[in-house]
């Protein structure tokens, strides 16, 4: 009676040793991993709010062991949280943010294809780990001091049933409390608290907000549960219902004060700014303000509406319904009947065009139509760029729920109807037939189920699997130039073409074999000797030397895409647009290479992400300048408008960059920068374009969160467009489904190159 009468009275403190040893190695490899990582929510003291009920939930599963095999479910439990950790730092080296729950299915694919940069990664980072087990190694030398040298046992008896149904009790109470303090820190559009209720938030935001762990707890729960509250279906109700009505009034009151330039940072040393000038050669096409007609007169939103059975298929048509459709202005129609070439650039960034190494690169970012307050939206993941460059639609990188399909935005469109596919729309309007190439595997990332969707016939690098066609030099990293000289005969002789491209000799990392053998992008060490002879001593800092050499390759491909043009003579009537994926985030923990790469210092927050959209015709002898702030998903439908193809502007989450419509550069994160405002998401900050001094606070408030609703709302129609298959239901109740591409004229593709869903 007495031995059990004192395993009662040790059994609570017991399990109350397992609460705090898990409660504070939790804290300090968050701290750890945020100093490692450059994220600072730690200092708000958020991140650790949820953790108790975390460390309850890992003492009550020791609860339920006994002494034998408590010690080997301590441990076990003690590395999971070392490798989650560990493999957050390694997905954050070298992607530049955190790893999505909602990314599981391609993490199979993405070490297959990745592994000699992954092990190389770990090799660099092996002393932060060390520094990630510190708190391992502590519990370690606590568990052997109390055994050897006090005569304790940490793991000592079974706690008690009582010790832990109260701990079992106490996990859902405190992990509300956390989200009590969460509102009592505040509940605006962007707090901790709303990035916590809003499962659209992004993976890196929500870890800037919420901490690392709760980020991954949130997704999972999403991921294996559903959304939960604040998913697109809510935010787009919630726009029905508020409308976002008063910000042409906002925008008004701001348009007071002169908008001032966006800050920008000191240059280290001298641009090569585009010499351009503001008149068109090439006039064009006089088109009095109207809308795009046809699909105005024929979409009926309210009509849709009412006959809609599925709820989010009817909030997402009363919410188009009340969208402004964008009007046709002076440039409209301007490339009519034109070719065009599409690329979609790896890793393309402003400062890949240098005059003196990709002469090519440089002529066409400064000449032709010029952006001038182009951003790319995104830090990294190529899929998610392309899908916005292809679609004018925002790709999912929130947290995803498992909704049975393939993971990515781009992935699940492969069955929906997809009528403003570029391959669609040139052979639905014009009847030409599209060609789609890409360096790399068709498999990977789905693409050769998405390309043939989006009206592509396509061409792979030669996996053996039906879905390719092209061979290469080298399979790691592949050429761009031995790709454009496999593909332009497939289309050049067309009477009209349109050719789409997914480049990868810009793909990190970037250094030559001598640097690391394991892991080296071959098109840099090939090109690396050219590009020191070019440059001589300005520049020395070798991963931008091997960035630029990298995309020499990319140079000479259009370079060769250029002659062969001119030698057809189809240049003069071709179209080549070419932007990046994202940012080339191999860099993005070396400042002093993308310091020597633009010639200043830029911030991680906004700066990085102003690139380069090149919309080429060597017809435009002097540039037209468009100085609108856009991005990556205002692409598509600026290039539709300029060759005058049919579309209905309300269901792109982007916009002609030459319509009157409201302006904006959207990131990722949902970040923005405006004539009037920069608002960066993870830290609630915003710098003001105007003088604030005369313009009421309430104003300044309301407009920034207007836009943040706006921005919302777009995102969550983009996601249910694709969840939902909603230009599917659009079209069959339209009366708009195309009819099949007539695959009759010949083609100089052979048909086994093509790809085959089968």
């Amino acid at each position: 009676m007495e031995e059990r009468s004192v395993k009662g009275r040790v059994g609570a403190p017991k399990i109350v040793h397992y609460f705090l040893v898990y409660l504070v190695v939790m804290m300090v490899q968050e701290i750890l991993i945020q100093l490692l990582t450059g994220i600072d929510s730690v200092l708000t003291l958020i991140p650790f709010v949820f953790m108790p009920s975390v460390a309850l939930v890992l003492a009550v599963l020791n609860g339920f062991t006994g002494k034998g095999t408590d010690r080997i479910l301590f441990y076990l439990l003690l590395a999971f949280l070392y490798l989650f950790y560990v493999s957050q730092l390694i997905y954050h080296d070298i992607f530049g943010s955190f790893f999505s729950v909602s990314m599981v299915g391609v993490g199979p694919a993405a070490i297959t294809n990745f592994y000699a940069t992954l092990m190389a990664e770990i090799v660099e980072n092996l002393p932060f780990m060390l520094i990630l087990l510190l708190p391992d190694i502590a519990c370690i030398v606590l568990d052997i001091v109390l055994t050897v040298r006090v005569k304790k046992d940490l793991f000592g008896p079974k706690p008690t049933l009582l010790s832990r149904a109260v701990c079992l009790a106490l996990i859902v109470p405190v992990w509300f409390a956390g989200v009590g303090i969460l509102r009592l820190a505040g509940t605006g559009n962007r707090s901790a608290y709303a990035i916590y209720c809003n499962s659209l938030t992004d993976t890196d935001t929500s870890a800037g907000k919420l901490g690392v762990l709760a980020t991954s707890i949130l997704e999972a729960r999403a991921f294996f549960f559903g959304r939960g509250a604040n998913g697109a279906a809510e935010v787009i109700s919630d726009s029905n219902e508020n409308n976002n009505a008063g910000i042409g009034d906002l925008i008004a009151q701001l348009a007071s004060p002169t908008p001032t330039d966006v800050p920008t940072a000191t240059p280290t040393e001298p641009l090569q700014e585009p010499s351009v000038t503001p008149e068109p050669t090439v006039t064009p096409t006089e088109a009095p303000p109207s809308y795009y007609s046809w699909c105005y007169d024929e979409i009926d939103f309210d009509a849709l509406a009412e006959i809609a059975e599925d709820e989010e298929i009817k909030a997402l048509c009363e919410y188009f319904a009340t969208v402004e459709p964008t009007n046709k202005n002076e440039y409209t129609g301007l490339f009519e009947g034109y070719n065009l070439v599409y690329i979609c650039a790896e890793a393309f960034w402003t400062y890949a065009c240098n005059e003196k190494v990709t002469p090519t690169l440089y002529k066409l970012a400064n000449n032709g139509i010029v952006l001038d307050n182009f951003y790319n939206s995104f830090l990294n993941t190529t899929i998610n760029g392309e899908f916005a460059f292809a679609t004018g639609l925002w790709p999912d990188v929130s947290r995803k729920a498992d909704n049975g399909r393939e993971t990515g935005s781009f992935a699940s469109t492969a069955e929906n109807l997809m009528p403003f596919g570029l391959g669609n729309l040139f052979a639905a309007q014009l009847g030409v037939r599209s060609y789609g190439f890409h360096n790399y595997y068709g498999s990977y990332y789905g693409r050769n189920k998405t390309w043939p969707n989006m009206g592509y016939i396509t061409k792979f690098m030669d996996a053996g699997d039906g879905n390719g066609g092209m061979t290469f030099t080298s399979d790691w990293i592949t050429s761009d130039l031995e790709m454009m000289e496999q593909a332009v005969d497939d289309f050049i002789n067309e009477d009209t073409f349109h050719a789409y491209f997914m480049t990868f000799s810009g793909h990190g990392p970037y250094n030559g074999a001598d640097i690391n053998p394991a892991s080296y992008n071959a098109n840099a060490e090939k090109n690396l000797g050219f590009v020191k002879e070019m440059l001589g001593d300005t520049m020395k800092d070798s991963q931008a030397l091997c960035y630029l050499a990298a995309n020499v390759e990319l140079d000479r491909a259009l370079e060769y895409l250029i002659t062969r043009l001119e030698e057809a003579g189809k240049l003069d009537k071709t179209v080549i647009v070419l932007t990046g994926d994202h940012f080339p985030y191999y860099m993005d923990y070396s400042q002093a290479s993308k310091d020597a790469l633009s010639g200043q210092t830029l911030d991680k927050e906004t700066q990085i992400y102003k690139s380069t959209c090149i919309i080429y015709n060597s017809g435009i002898e002097e540039p037209i300048v468009n100085s609108e702030y856009c991005c990556t998903v205002d692409i598509l439908p600026t290039i539709l408008n300029l060759f005058n193809i049919k579309f209905d502007s309300r269901l792109l989450a982007g916009h002609d960059v030459f319509s009157d419509h409201m302006h904006k550069a959207v990131l990722y994160n949902k970040s923005f920068i405006t004539d009037f405002a920069t608002y960066y998401t993870v830290k609630d900050k915003t710098t003001w374009h105007v003088d604030t001094a005369q313009i009421e606070e309430d104003v300044l408030k309301n407009y920034v969160s207007s836009v943040c609703s706006v921005i919302d709302t777009e995102y969550a129609a983009s996601l249910q467009i694709v969840n939902t298959d909603f230009y599917r239901f659009v079209w069959e109740n339209s009366g708009l489904v195309p009819e099949e591409p007539d695959d009759s004229p010949d083609t100089d593709i052979d048909p086994g190159d093509a790809d085959n869903d089968d």
